[in-house]
C-alpha cells in the first residue's frame, strides 16, 4: 500500500469515528443566543441579516451556504459561496443539500401518523412488530427509539473499525452501500444500555424505526415519507436519497482536511432513515411550520413529539428538540420581549439539526409556526483542521430568528 493510500485509509476511519462522536445531530444546532434587546428600531431587515449571516459562514470556510426564513407568510432567502469548486457556479437559495438528521423528525412524523391511525402505540415493543430484529432486546419500545432512550449504541463506531480493518480509502468508504439490517447488527456488537435509563443519541434508533414502519405498512420508507410528509406538507424540492445520485441543482459535498477541500458524493444508505433526506431551506421551513400547525399529525401526537423526554445534553422529545426562542432573550433583570403569549412552550423554538460527511444543516420553528429559519452549508472540517472552529448553520438560523422577532 502506498503512503498516500495508507493515509487515505487512516482518514476513512477518522472520518467515520468523528461522525460517530458528533453524531448526525449529537448537539443542538442552534446555540442559545446571547441576551439582546430586540425592540431596537434600527434593527436591520431580515433579508439583510440573513445575507450577512451566510456571507459570514462563507468567509469562515464553508464552500456553499443556503438559508431561508419565514414570518407570517413572508419569506426571505440567501446564499453564498459556490455549488462546486470545479464549476464555480454560485450557490442559490433553492439549491438542494443533504440535510442529515433533519430526516429524523420526518420519520417521527410518520410514526405518529400511524399512532393516530391506531396501527402503532408509543408503548409498542420492537418484538411485537418485528420479532428477531433486535435479538435479546425486543422489549425496547417505539417511544424509547424516538427519544433516543432505547440504550442502543450507534453503529458508526463499529463500522469505522470494520472499514479500517478492510483498509478502505475515504473514497471507497463513501461509495459503499449498506442495508439497515447490516448496520443494526453492527450496532449490537457494542454494549446495549438499559432501555429508558438515559438519553443516548444513536442513528441506530431510526434505522430500527424504519424497519418497523416498513414491516407494519408493507411500504418502503421512501414511499412513506414521500406520501405522508413531503406531499402532505407541499415540499417540492425534497426527496429521500437511496444511493449517491443528486440532482444538478445541488451543493456538492465537501470535507476539509487541512488545506485540502475534497468534493465527493456519499452513499445515502450509510444513514438511511436516520439521515438520507435531501431538501432546501424553504422546504425545511415548510415542513417545520406544517408540523407545528398540526397539519401532519393530530394535536395529541404533536404534543407528544414536543414533550421533552430528556434535559441533558438537550431537551429532546420524539424526533424533535427545543431551544430558547431568541425573541424572549433579555438582559438580566429586564422583561423578556417578543410576541406569542406567555406559555412556556411559546418561549422556545423546535426543530433538529443534521450533519453528514460533508454538510451541516439546521431547521427550527416557533410553536405556533409563525416564524421559522433553516440553513445548510457544505464543507465539513476534519483533522488536521480544528473541529471546534468550523462554520455551522446555527449562525444563520439564530440571526434570522432574532431578525424575525
Amino acid at each position: 500500500m502506498s503512503s498516500s493510500t495508507a493515509r487515505r485509509t487512516i482518514m476513512a476511519g477518522t472520518v467515520l469515528t468523528l461522525i460517530a462522536s458528533t453524531g448526525a445531530a449529537a448537539a443542538p444546532a442552534v446555540a442559545a443566543p446571547q441576551p439582546t434587546h430586540l425592540a431596537d428600531a434600527r434593527k436591520p431587515s431580515p433579508q439583510r441579516v440573513l445575507q450577512a449571516s451566510v456571507d459570514q459562514l462563507d468567509r469562515a470556510g464553508a464552500v456553499g451556504v443556503v438559508a431561508a426564513a419565514t414570518r407570517d407568510g413572508r419569506s426571505w432567502s440567501a446564499a453564498a459561496g459556490v455549488r462546486s469548486t470545479t464549476t464555480r457556479v454560485p450557490a442559490r437559495p433553492t439549491d438542494r443539500v443533504r440535510v442529515g438528521s433533519i430526516t429524523k423528525p420526518m420519520v417521527a412524523t410518520v410514526v405518529m401518523q400511524l399512532v393516530d391511525e391506531g396501527r402503532l402505540r408509543l408503548d409498542t415493543k420492537v418484538g411485537q412488530v418485528y420479532p428477531g430484529l433486535l435479538p435479546g432486546h425486543g422489549d425496547i419500545t417505539i417511544e424509547q427509539l424516538l427519544s433516543h432512550r432505547s440504550g442502543l449504541p450507534d453503529y458508526v463506531l463499529p463500522l469505522a473499525k470494520q472499514e479500517q480493518a478492510m483498509k478502505l480509502t475515504v473514497e471507497q468508504s463513501f461509495a459503499r452501500r449498506h442495508t439497515d439490517r447490516e448496520l443494526i447488527r453492527l450496532a449490537l456488537t457494542e454494549k446495549v444500555g438499559k432501555p429508558g435509563a438515559a438519553f443516548r443519541y444513536a442513528n441506530t434508533n431510526y434505522l430500527v424505526l424504519s424497519q418497523l414502519l416498513q414491516k407494519r405498512t408493507g411500504q418502503s420508507i421512501s414511499d412513506l415519507l414521500t406520501q405522508r410528509v413531503f406531499r402532505k406538507a407541499g415540499l417540492k424540492g425534497t426527496f429521500y436519497a437511496k444511493e449517491r445520485w443528486m440532482p444538478t441543482n445541488s451543493l456538492t459535498e465537501y470535507y476539509v482536511e487541512g488545506p485540502k477541500v475534497v468534493g465527493f458524493r456519499q452513499n445515502a444508505t450509510l444513514f438511511g432513515a436516520a439521515g438520507a433526506a435531501v431538501s432546501t431551506p424553504d422546504d425545511l421551513n415548510r415542513f417545520m411550520t406544517s408540523l407545528m400547525r398540526g397539519k401532519l399529525t393530530s394535536k395529541r401526537s404533536l404534543e407528544q413529539m414536543l414533550r421533552p423526554r430528556s434535559a441533558t445534553p438537550m431537551s429532546y422529545g420524539l424526533g424533535v428538540y427545543s431551544l430558547p426562542d431568541p425573541c424572549y432573550a433579555a438582559p438580566k433583570g429586564k422583561t423578556p420581549k417578543g410576541k406569542g403569549g406567555t406559555n412556556a412552550s411559546t418561549r422556545r423554538v423546535y426543530g433538529h439539526n443534521g450533519t453528514t460527511y460533508g454538510t451541516h444543516s439546521a431547521s427550527v420553528s416557533t410553536r405556533d409556526g409563525r416564524r421559522a429559519a433553516s440553513a445548510s452549508l457544505t464543507g465539513r472540517f476534519f483533522p488536521p483542521s480544528d473541529l471546534t472552529k468550523q462554520p455551522m448553520p446555527d449562525v444563520a438560523v439564530a440571526a434570522a430568528l432574532r431578525a424575525l422577532c
